[in-house]
């Protein structure tokens, strides 16, 4: 769509039954299917580029950048391919736990490294040139007897402000992770399967009841907390200028100031 007037600029059939995406860069539109497609487009008209099969559904929006789409499904796998014909470049699996959440975190770019978060509660940066790994951080370590109380999948939204990543992990904690060295800065325990945003000063959360949460940037405490959308299955927060912005499961969207979280 056209951003100025909403007018449609072009609209394309895939035939695939779409699952994840769109991811956009570089002139590139990339969507993923629930049989496995992957599916590059012309970000100006539509027209296909290129499609692959990797076997996999995917659930994780594709990652545009530096001439690569990186692309996380849920058999534990992150595989990068070439924007140009959709050959893979590299591939990286880490092994998937017994019992899993249905989702998948999107990978993310800081400088010349991508960021991806497994179900095994696991986050790794690696090389975006050839899949080296350059760190691991534990974020969510399994406890517990059962397979349902040892979840710990990253699934959310994950964030990156400056050379800080924020990401966080169900039945677990929410970490600020420096992007070089994997070094957690600080964390919280603060379970939440939605993800997180963060902004200059705060990162913003949704708890798996519902509840919206701002914390500083700067050491992790609480900020405010916002209940008003609990038990409504609310979205990952976005902060836009000076609001928070969360949707529902209704398709409302609520605006909390990013100050106090006041509607």
């Amino acid at each position: 769509f056209n951003p100025e007037n909403g007018k449609q600029v072009w609209q394309v059939e895939t035939e695939a039954v779409l699952s994840a995406g769109p991811g956009v860069g570089e002139g590139v539109v990339v969507v993923a299917g629930y049989d496995g497609d992957l599916i590059a487009l012309n970000a100006a008209d539509g027209v296909e580029i290129w499609r692959v099969q990797i076997t996999s559904e995917t659930l994780a929006t594709p990652l545009v950048s530096d001439g690569n789409v990186a692309v996380y499904s849920i058999d534990g796998r992150l595989r990068v391919y070439s924007i140009f014909d959709g050959a893979e470049i590299w591939s990286l699996e880490q092994t998937s736990p017994a019992l899993t959440q249905r989702g998948s975190a999107s990978p993310i770019m800081v400088g010349t490294s991508i960021f991806s978060g497994f179900d095994n509660g696991r986050l790794v940066a690696s090389k975006l040139s050839d899949g080296t790994t350059v760190w691991e951080a534990v974020l969510t370590p399994p406890t517990g007897r059962s397979d349902l109380d040892r979840l710990a999948d990253v699934d959310g939204s994950m964030a990156a402000v400056g050379q800080d990543i924020y990401a966080s992990g169900y039945n677990g904690r929410i970490a600020s992770i420096a992007a070089e060295s994997g070094e957690v800065l600080w964390d919280r325990e603060i379970s939440t399967h939605a993800g997180l945003s963060a902004d200059w000063n705060n990162v913003y959360a949704v708890g798996n009841d519902g509840e919206v949460i701002a914390l500083l940037r700067r050491n992790g405490t609480d900020l405010w907390r916002q209940d008003s959308l609990l038990f409504r299955d609310p979205t990952p927060p976005v902060a836009f200028n000076t609001a928070v912005v969360v949707g529902d499961f209704e398709g409302y969207l609520h605006f909390f100031s990013n100050f106090d979280g006041q509607p």
